[in-house]
């Protein structure tokens, strides 16, 4: 699948894209659209960062290197951007799977492939 349009488009559809697969409990999948939509968030960061920095330069007659440490054409690396928060989908307490115990249980017995334990 081709997802065009803009930083932000591609943004919007990789975190619906998340959303669905998140609510079907598709966890995999859901985790692969959110690291997609994360990388275009860095993307308008940064380029809200550039943008900000040009606005920055232009107003105080700055000129050609952009208040960046006097590397022309490379944005200044500040702090990382904030994500939005995701919340892990949560499993019912009471979800037994087909031994007997339930997610929450701290100590699941592990199987040993049907052998007999040795003494």
């Amino acid at each position: 699948m081709k997802i065009r349009g803009n930083a932000h488009q591609v943004l919007e559809r990789y975190l619906a894209l998340a959303r669905d697969a998140s609510s079907a409990g598709d966890r995999v999948t859901a985790e692969n659209y959110f690291q997609h939509a994360e990388h275009y968030y860095r993307v308008l960061s940064a380029q809200a960062q550039a943008q900000a920095q040009a606005q920055q330069g232009h107003n105080q007659g700055q000129g050609f290197n952009g208040g960046n440490g006097g590397r022309p054409g490379y944005p200044g690396m500040g702090p990382q951007p904030e994500l939005p928060a995701v919340a892990d989908p949560i499993l019912p307490e009471d979800d037994e799977d087909e031994d007997g115990y339930t997610a929450s249980d701290p100590n699941p017995p592990r199987s040993n492939g049907g052998a007999t334990p040795s003494a």
